[in-house]
């Protein structure tokens, strides 16, 4: 086994201690670690388009907690703001470090991707500058089963869940490791071009988010688990509480290994949440392996002509769009930086197949709200919703939001308490604003449309256009 003198760990989504495969390697072959986070600019700033306030706050309260462990070890986190190559080639400068491996998540969004070719690189021009070899080190750390494992008979990629699904549940999940190392740099010691600076104060903070970064909320989370043995019959109504597990599963609060064995000791193996981590993986490796950031996987549907009226998008970010579901998915998500999985349904089939509307356009808006933005979950769920990516419900089924409130929030339980002004407004009236809307004097607005039927046919024609 290599031994290293001084590794660098630079932490990404993996914030945590145990069962964090590459930095147990690290602390395994390597006299010290040096554990540090990097800000970079290109994301963190608020010039990025995609940046969410909520998932800023909920990764730099993590932060905390691991920079509060890793002083168990007597050390800390060092933090850096720039771009992470530029850091990486500053700290492999300082020949008295003797940095001569550096560590980290293997990740699969092309920004990602990017970072790694970019570390790659400076570690061959530092090694060759120094006369040192400074090895890079990227290894799998995000996903239950890594992504070169669940391959089709013809050794490509699913682009099917079932199938998927069907393979990914035979495979064994890769025990979860502990983590019994201290050899990390010391805390009473000083990097050159550390970040000076509260690291809160790139965000603005919302008091009202959903869920709080750290370690111990995940684990108070997980060790309740078992009160959601009713969950498979009753995930889709949006006034019963679901796991909250997203956003500690896109930061690696929690390994997903971890997750799932303890999944398998409180849970029935028939239990859904087992295959919500599984699409995590499925849409993680969709990512990884097509261009779908900038473009419909099922390229054909680039051709559609949307209509984009920026005042139905404007009603349907501000949640005031008078179709009381999708509203009161929308005012959710804008406060909290969280939203039911039925409503995110509910409200991206509206905004692309009533609205008629891109679904970039949802998938951006999202991005910078949800407090669990993942870019590959995220852009897959909105594909799946817009019929235009991997295993996608196809195009002529079209949501009747009426409907959806009627079977899945029938009381208007979880309506009411997101839109205050119809609590006094009987549920049945709720379930027809399109009609009763007349009948309250209430402050809340008519439907922008009501022509559903004729919206819905024009939406299957212009998928149905494309050849």
């Amino acid at each position: 086994m290599k031994q290293y003198n001084t590794s660098l760990f630079i932490f990404t989504r993996d914030l945590r201690l145990h069962d964090n495969i590459p930095l147990i390697d690290a602390l395994k072959k390597s006299k010290e670690v040096i554990p540090v986070f990097i800000f970079n600019p290109k994301q963190i700033d608020n010039t990025n388009a995609y940046k969410s306030d909520n998932c800023v706050q909920f990764m730099c309260e993590t932060l905390d907690e691991l920079n509060e462990e890793l002083k168990k070890h007597k050390s800390r986190l060092f933090y850096f703001y720039d771009s992470t190559e530029v850091i990486v080639e500053k700290l492999l400068n300082k020949s008295e470090l003797s940095i001569d491996a550096i560590f980290i998540s293997k990740d699969y969004t092309p920004f990602a991707k990017a970072r790694e070719d970019k570390i790659k690189k400076v570690c061959s021009k530092m090694s060759k500058k120094n006369a040192i070899k400074i090895d890079f080190v990227c290894l799998e750390n995000h996903l239950l089963i890594n992504s070169d494992v669940i391959k089709t008979g013809a050794g490509t990629t699913y682009t099917k869940f079932t199938p998927y699904y069907n393979a990914a549940k035979k495979h064994k999940i890769t025990d979860v490791t502990m983590n019994s190392y201290s050899n990390y740099y010391s805390k009473n010691k000083k990097l050159p071009n550390e970040m000076s600076g509260n690291i809160h104060k790139f965000y603005s903070k919302n008091n009202d988010i959903s869920v709080n970064g750290g370690r111990k909320n995940a684990i108070k989370i997980l060790e309740k688990i078992n009160k959601l043995k009713n969950y498979n019959t009753e995930r889709d109504y949006p006034s019963i509480e679901t796991s909250h597990l997203s956003a500690y599963l896109k930061f690696g609060v929690v390994s997903p290994r971890e997750v799932y064995y303890i999944f398998k000791k409180k849970l029935s193996t028939t239990h859904k949440l087992f295959v919500q981590l599984h699409w995590r993986d499925f849409y993680t490796k969709i990512m990884n392996s097509f261009d779908v950031i900038k473009s419909a996987m099922r390229q054909k549907y680039n051709k559609i002509k949307w209509t984009d009226d920026p005042k139905f998008i404007n009603h349907w970010k501000h949640g005031t769009t008078g179709i009381p579901i999708v509203d009161a998915g929308m005012r959710q998500l804008n406060k909290t930086g969280w939203m039911h999985n039925r409503c995110r349904m509910i409200v991206s089939n509206f905004l692309i197949k009533i609205l008629h509307c891109n679904w970039m356009i949802g998938e951006k808006y999202f991005a910078s709200q949800l407090v669990d933005y993942d870019p590959s979950l995220n852009n897959g769920n909105w594909q799946w919703g817009a019929s235009t990516g991997a295993d996608s419900q196809p195009y002529f089924r079209i949501f009747n939001p009426w409907r959806q409130a009627e079977k899945f929030d029938p009381k208007c339980e979880y309506i009411k308490k997101w839109i205050p002004e119809l609590k006094d407004v009987p549920a049945k009236d709720i379930l027809k604003w399109d009609t009763k809307y007349k009948e309250h004097k209430v402050k809340y607005p008519e439907p922008i449309v009501h022509d559903l039927q004729n919206r819905a046919k024009k939406t299957i024609q212009m998928y149905s256009s494309i050849k």
